[in-house]
């Protein structure tokens, strides 16, 4: 049997996801194929846009996705914000 996923491990029982990725162009407000999940067969092929998230849902109180797009180059994945990927210190 697998082990629980780190978010169990940390307290975040309720946590639970299907995907962690999925594409990005064709609709506004909604996710779209492909969906990329450790049980995925999708190829990722140069010129897909890609969003990447990390949800964290807590029943009851509230939600956060923080999501990041990527186009994908034929050298590897490119970033498509320019913002610090760093913690910041609020108060």
């Amino acid at each position: 049997m697998a082990s629980p996923p780190t978010a169990w491990r940390q307290g975040l029982r309720t946590y639970h996801r299907g995907h962690f990725g999925h594409g990005v162009g064709q609709s506004v407000f909604s996710e779209q194929w492909p969906f990329i999940a450790a049980d995925s067969d999708v190829v990722i092929e140069t010129g897909m846009v890609l969003a990447f998230e990390i949800p964290l849902y807590i029943d009851g109180l509230a939600s956060f996705n923080l999501e990041d797009q990527f186009l994908i180059m034929p050298d590897g994945p490119k970033p498509m914000n320019r913002l610090p990927r760093r913690l910041e210190r609020i108060g």
